[in-house]
């Protein structure tokens, strides 16, 4: 599973040297999903991570990127860790409710890290966090905690995996590896992701970190700047996955959002974003344009919550349009409606705008599914998968 968003820089504001006590709190923005959840930030202060500059700007990237968009209103709740750092001793807070509590709850962690890194296990720092945070880790809650670590020690890696997976049985794990070590142990791992270049330029950071605080799938994405669950024997790969003249790919694509309520509505403003950013790359055509290249995608958009919307047909389109699109209909419905969006886009593809020898593609964005009710999306892919359809899943 991975999650990609190649759209918004991650960092506004970089702290470097000695960041001081006076830290500037953002202010509050639309949250990036809806969730009630408890979550615990624990961050290697120790030597593995091997520079304060790096422990500080991840602090810098929570405080200014991550904070400012939890669902305060709704009950979400965090709270942060630093295990090493001068003197060595364990810095935590109890569990934020806004957002003026989280930066004042940074504030107090940074202030005790200071300028020194100290040498610390992993096994010891999860050790500490369990201890500290017991009760809400045997509430019986699923609670997520979010890993950023240094540690490349294979047999105190394979202690810490051991001590979570026999101790911290609440505790959904997502592991931010700053130094490549190897997390293949932590096989309960939600998430593993291997930052192995500076962190702040990775697209999809922000979003897999506000996915993972409210315990939310992250699906595969493009591991040009995505994060993956399977912890990799060697480096992500890097770049375009194949060689491709995207102005002759001659394709019929239908895009479907999810505009349900577990989306919001600045998600799938992201959404179509996203999309849109990846179009600009095809050569995108209308059904009735006769001086089109022979080589060109035709493209429509489905949105569905409770009920399934054609906001564009088939082939409706041009490059200029469809990129020109500000925003889809949110109407905060929480239905989830996906099988008929997919029989939508089926309709579409049988009717006379598709083109017989053009290859059709779905490309699904979607936020949440309810399966094994009579909504249930499954039978229908896999007939339209079945039949020579190409469907693509991108997981908000």
């Amino acid at each position: 599973m991975a999650c990609t968003f190649k759209l918004f820089a991650l960092l506004s504001i970089l702290f470097v040297g000695k960041l001081k006590a006076d830290i500037s709190c953002p202010n509050q923005q639309t949250p990036a999903y809806s969730c009630g959840t408890q979550s615990i930030v624990v961050l290697d202060g120790s030597t593995d991570m091997q520079s304060v500059d790096k422990l500080k700007e991840i602090m810098a990237f929570i405080l200014n990127q991550i904070t400012p968009k939890f669902d305060y209103a709704d009950g979400q709740t965090i709270a942060y860790m630093v295990y090493g750092g001068q003197g060595g001793g364990l810095q935590a807070t109890e569990f934020a409710s806004n957002i003026e509590q989280s930066c004042s709850y940074i504030e107090t962690v940074i202030n005790g890290v200071g300028n020194n890194l100290t040498p610390v296990t992993l096994t010891t720092g999860l050790n500490e966090m369990k201890k500290f945070y017991n009760d809400t880790l045997s509430s019986g809650k699923r609670i997520p905690i979010l890993l950023f670590t240094g540690a490349t020690d294979k047999a105190d890696i394979a202690s810490a995996a051991q001590l979570a997976k026999t101790n911290i049985q609440n505790g959904d794990l997502y592991i931010f590896s700053m130094n490549g070590g190897d997390y293949s142990p932590f096989t309960d791992a939600k998430l593993i992701y291997n930052i192995s270049q500076d962190f702040q330029n990775w697209g999809g950071l922000q979003r897999c970190f506000n996915k993972a605080a409210c315990n939310i799938v992250i699906n595969q994405g493009d591991v040009a700047d995505a994060v993956t669950t399977v912890a990799p024997t060697s480096a992500p790969l890097r770049g375009p996955h194949c060689t491709c003249n995207y102005s002759t790919v001659w394709l019929d694509v239908i895009y479907i959002f999810d505009a349900s309520a577990a989306t919001t509505a600045n998600g799938l403003m992201e959404l179509l974003g996203k999309v849109q950013t990846d179009a600009q790359w095809l050569n995108i055509a209308k059904s009735t344009d006769t001086s089109a290249s022979e080589y060109h995608t035709r493209v429509g958009i489905i949105y569905y919550d409770s009920d399934a919307t054609v906001y564009a047909p088939l082939g409706s389109l041009t490059q200029m349009d469809f990129l020109s699109i500000p925003t889809l209909p949110f109407r905060n419905d929480p239905g989830t409606n996906l099988e008929a969006a997919i029989n939508l886009a089926l309709n579409q593809f049988n009717s006379s705008a598709h083109r017989i020898e053009a290859k059709t593609v779905i490309h699904l964005l979607a936020t949440t599914y309810r399966p094994g009710d009579y909504q249930d999306p499954t039978q229908i892919a896999e007939t339209f998968k079945g039949d020579g359809g190409i469907m693509i899943v991108y997981g908000n």
